[in-house]
Order: C-alpha cells, then structure tokens, then sequence
C-alpha cells in the first residue's frame, strides 16, 4: 500500500487575496467577531483603506486587518504606501491593527481566539 504524497509547501498554489480575505472571514466568524466589514467595491473608497474591519463584542475588541498575498517566489507583498498611511494612523490612536498574509495562520487563529 503506497502512501499519499504530500506536496512540498512551494508547491502548493498561492491563495489569491480574495480567496485569502474569505477564510479569515469565516475564521472570524467562528470565533464571535459577529460584525465584519469590508469593502466591497474599492475603486469608490478610501484609498489605503485596510480590507477588514472585525468587531468582536465579547472580547470588548476593534480589529483592522490588511489581507495580502504572497509573491510568486513566497514571499509577502508589502502594504502600498496609501494603506501603510492608514495602518499607521489607526495604530497612533490606539487601534488593533494586522497585517497578515497566508503565512501567518497561527497569528491569525491566535488574535481572533483573543489569545493575542
């Protein structure tokens, strides 16, 4: 009996930032951040503006959140200036502020748990 082959970590495919944004969301939501949002149409926003924003009333929490793919060669694209502009400003007055890519599945379950 042979044993499934499991793929090498490069050679898996790289999540789109949409797939990406849609499994935080629905980790999100299993973890009572009960209101989401995220804008829909970006070309009428804020330019910059980070991709989720997650209110969790239980652990008394605001969470800003930028989404980012990974490059081909597996390594994270960076927050456009316009969006580091925002992160920075949110964090200066107090605010939860992530950037996450695929990469950071433990981070990301960890903060929504409220172990972070």
């Amino acid at each position: 009996m042979t044993k499934p082959s499991r793929a090498a970590p490069d050679a898996l495919p790289l999540l789109t930032e949409k797939v990406f944004q849609g499994m935080v969301q629905e980790m999100a939501g299993r973890f009572g951040w009960t209101f989401q949002y995220h804008t829909f149409n970006s070309q009428r926003s804020e330019e910059g503006f980070p991709d989720l924003v997650l209110v969790n009333q239980r652990q008394a929490r605001i969470l800003y959140a930028e989404c980012k793919a990974l490059k081909k060669n597996r390594t994270p694209k960076k927050a456009s200036p316009e969006q580091q502009d925002w992160l920075d400003a949110l964090e200066y007055c107090g605010a939860e502020v992530r950037v996450w890519t695929e990469l950071d599945w433990k981070e990301i379950e960890e903060t929504l748990r409220g172990e972070r």
